[in-house]
């Protein structure tokens, strides 16, 4: 049978739940704090995931160069607007 336990880890309450020994088995977040964990890990990977791009051989683009080829493959004259 599977209780809670709580545990005040700084300024996030944690709730466990164990099993009939006490050993934790889950974790229960606050939805708030878990929304706001799970922003920081995506923060994360788009960090590391940009910085492998950049130290990568490939070739790179300018926004400018993106914007253009862009323009070009999904724009005609009634539908974008010119940008300075």
């Amino acid at each position: 049978m599977k209780k809670y336990l709580f545990e005040d880890e700084g300024k996030i309450k944690i709730q466990y739940l164990v099993d009939n020994k006490g050993k934790k088995t889950s974790v229960v977040l606050d939805i708030k704090v878990f929304e706001d964990l799970l922003e920081k890990f995506e923060d994360m990977y788009d960090i590391v995931y940009a910085e492998n791009i950049l130290q990568s051989k490939g070739r790179t683009y300018s926004l400018e160069e993106i914007e253009k080829e862009f323009k070009k493959k999904h724009c005609n004259r009634s539908r974008c607007k010119r940008t300075k």
